[in-house]
């Protein structure tokens, strides 16, 4: 596991990846969650092929700045790039989400048939980068139902609730129900498919087709439980 000691050795580490994809943990020495799953993410990074998946130790007292695009609420908050972009994003310390992210987004994917079977087992939030692959979200979801979070750059009460909904995601088993955070800057033409006019508004989908009744606006961590318990299988 790599351990930058600046910003600029952070940055550079990045760049040296190319197009592997890279796990980075943020966190700080002084946290006693990010101690706990210190052991576990050094020993899934030293049992990853290099070729595979690269991992980075981003303590947020030595990184600087580096770490502000990607909005951390808690930590540990593991980050998944690739070529320079954030495509997964967790708040864990669970052995079995790690090697989920590392199974799901580690340069080695398997046949379609596993990539569904691992998506189906995951609870990992989702984070689409365009149309496309919001709609490839949901088709591999098949007949379960997804919690989709819409947002947008810049918004204040999208970072706020951010922290509670990955954390509800996290505790919900992925044959119950799939989740995915549609930001409104990447996903293009899906917010007037939905009819979204606000955000944070939550929406459960299934079979590509918002379920009656599911809607609401705003980021309360009470009302997106309810909308879990309510809506999954």
């Amino acid at each position: 596991m790599l351990k930058p000691q600046s910003q600029a050795e952070y940055e550079q580490m990045v760049k040296d990846a190319g197009s592997t994809p890279i796990m980075v943990k943020f966190g700080t020495e002084g946290c006693g969650a990010c101690r706990n799953v210190k052991a576990i993410s050094e020993q899934i990074a030293s049992e990853t092929d290099c070729r595979v998946m690269k991992f980075i130790d981003g303590d947020l007292n030595k990184i600087g700045s580096a770490w502000y695009p990607y909005k951390l609420q808690y930590i540990p908050t593991f980050v998944v790039l690739q070529d320079g972009k954030e495509v997964a994003k967790k708040v864990t310390t669970r052995e079995s989400d790690l090697r989920g992210m590392v199974s799901q987004y580690g340069d080695n994917q398997d046949s379609s048939a596993a990539q569904l079977a691992q998506l189906r087992e995951s609870t990992m939030m989702q984070h689409p980068q365009s149309a496309d692959e919001f709609d490839e979200m949901i088709a591999a979801a098949g007949d379960l139902p997804v919690q989709v979070k819409f947002t947008m750059n810049d918004c204040d009460a999208c970072d706020y609730c951010d922290g509670s909904s990955n954390e509800i995601a996290a505790s919900v088993d992925g044959g119950d129900m799939q989740f995915i955070e549609a930001n409104i800057n990447l996903v293009g033409e899906v917010r007037y498919r939905y009819n979204i006019n606000a955000v944070p508004t939550f929406v459960v989908v299934q079979k590509g087709r918002e379920i009656a009744g599911s809607r609401f606006e705003g980021g309360d961590a009470s009302d997106i439980q309810s909308q879990v318990d309510d809506f999954k299988l």
